[in-house]
């Protein structure tokens, strides 16, 4: 699989996308990260992905809606190539869903904290 999942800490959830993702593989993660969740008991969660390594995701805003629990906090994207943006914004839009897109992992762990700090409040 061209996804990495991993738990980066408590109620943030990390996954590595390389090279050309297809549907399958993109809803698959999905099934895997939300198991993930279930496991470690996270009540709610924000998922870091680190796209710089992609080259092609698939373009179905509908099936990335369809990836959104509803106890996700926020989406954040690091590195992402201007498609994944775009596609992101139409996202976000459709769903009321928060996306943020940041140029280093550092950014996008701090955005992390401070959406859980605003949940937890």
């Amino acid at each position: 699989m061209s996804i990495t999942l991993s738990r980066i800490e408590p109620e943030i959830y990390l996954a590595v996308y390389k090279g050309t993702i297809t549907p399958d593989e993109f809803y698959l993660s999905f099934q895997e990260l939300q198991q993930m969740i279930h496991i470690s008991g996270d009540p709610w969660h924000v998922a870091i992905i680190d796209t710089s390594q992609l080259k092609q995701l698939p373009l179905d805003p509908q099936l990335i809606m369809q990836t959104i629990p509803k106890d996700r906090v926020g989406t954040i994207a690091v590195k992402s190539p201007m498609i994944a943006k775009v596609i992101g914004g139409i996202v976000a839009k459709l769903s009321k869903h928060p996306i943020y897109f940041y140029d280093s992992m550092d950014e996008a762990i701090q955005q992390a904290h401070a959406l859980l700090r605003q949940k937890s409040a």
